[in-house]
């Protein structure tokens, strides 16, 4: 009888504390406490360089789903994104800012990169996946650098971005994130071009890359009508294709699409921040800081000096010099962007840089 008693006993305090622990990853999310607790039970992880705090999963984890661009409903509800997040890139994890609050660590004992395995100042940098991000998304019109702007976003924190379409020539490439669904918040930041409030959340913390049009019109066009299948990105049309009607009644669509996507977040997100393409190739590291910043990213001083050695990152196209538009088609963009400077002015942002393409 005692036995049973003695079982019982332990049995309502192992499950007690299981409870608690439920109860402080539920409300909290202080990764510590359920440290502390784990340590009663003698329970670790170790990720193979030395022994971390990792939250414990939830049973219906869809980190490995791949989703349909239908698969999404959910409320436009506030995220909890404010937080400033220390991320360690497997070469300087004693460097933690002491005013910080401390974010999930990387997920070392995954997937890992090196993106500049071949520079010997730089090799040890890695990039991985996160336990658990913020939902954040990388908004813009087709061809406008999106890719560029990830590659530059994951060597400056070392963490993998998503998307919403998943490309397997990307994965080829390095960007190990293409096939995660971003509702497993490992990525840092998920690409995608569709652009309702269902799709992008009023709350989430939102880039908007933002590039003159003419120049990703001319590029989408390019993308979409020659016929060299998956290696379509390495190749140019003829310069005939542009004087076909087609041509004419895709610049309209297209000019439509563009401004949509720009004037949907400059009207419902709350946190929004502007990306223009032409300052990136300016000065890609001034505007990696900014997105940083953005994001509570800390700089981390040797990955961004690395990554000012590596800007160039992935090509992924061509970029044919043509100005195929006629007087016309040129005074709808014109009138296309002057209405994006008006939501801009409306939100005291900066604007535009001019585009010579485009008398504004």
């Amino acid at each position: 009888m005692n036995n049973k008693r003695r079982f019982g006993c332990v049995l309502l305090c192992f499950a007690l504390s299981m409870f608690y622990l439920y109860f402080v990853y539920k409300t909290s999310g202080n990764i510590r406490a359920i440290h502390s607790l784990l340590n009663t039970f003698n329970m670790s992880v170790n990720s193979g360089e030395e022994t971390q705090m990792y939250p414990i999963r939830s049973f219906n984890d869809t980190s490995n789903r791949i989703e349909s661009d239908d698969d999404e409903s959910y409320a436009l509800e506030d995220d909890d994104d404010d937080d400033t997040y220390i991320y360690f890139s497997g070469i300087d994890r004693k460097s933690q800012s002491s005013g910080a609050r401390e974010g999930p660590p990387r997920d070392l004992s995954g997937k890992v990169r090196y993106p500049w395995r071949t520079d010997p100042l730089c090799k040890n940098y890695s990039t991985a996946f996160a336990k658990k991000m913020p939902r954040s998304f990388l908004v813009s019109f087709p061809r406008s650098g999106n890719t560029w702007v990830r590659y530059l976003i994951e060597g400056a924190s070392g963490i993998f971005t998503g998307s919403k379409y998943g490309n397997s020539m990307l994965v080829k490439m390095g960007f190990l994130g293409e096939f995660i669904s971003f509702k497993s918040r490992r990525t840092i930041i998920n690409k995608i071009h569709s652009n309702t409030r269902k799709k992008v959340r009023d709350f989430s913390k939102v880039i908007l890359l933002i590039r003159n049009p003419a120049k990703s019109i001319v590029s989408y066009w390019n993308y979409n009508n020659n016929k060299k299948g998956k290696k379509r990105i390495f190749y140019n049309v003829t310069a005939t294709s542009y004087k076909k009607p087609a041509f004419r009644k895709f610049v309209k669509n297209a000019i439509g699409r563009w401004t949509k996507i720009a004037s949907d977040r400059l009207e419902y997100s709350k946190k929004l921040l502007i990306v223009p393409y032409e300052y990136l190739l300016e000065d890609p590291i001034a505007q990696v800081r900014r997105i940083l910043k953005f994001l509570g990213v800390p700089e981390d001083r040797g990955r961004l000096e690395c990554l000012s050695r590596h800007t160039q990152g992935p090509a992924l196209g061509l970029q044919r010099k043509v100005d195929p538009f006629t007087p016309d088609l040129k005074e709808l963009m014109a009138e296309r962007v002057r209405e994006i400077q008006r939501l801009l002015k409306s939100r005291n942002m900066d604007r535009l840089p001019s585009y010579p393409e485009i008398p504004v």
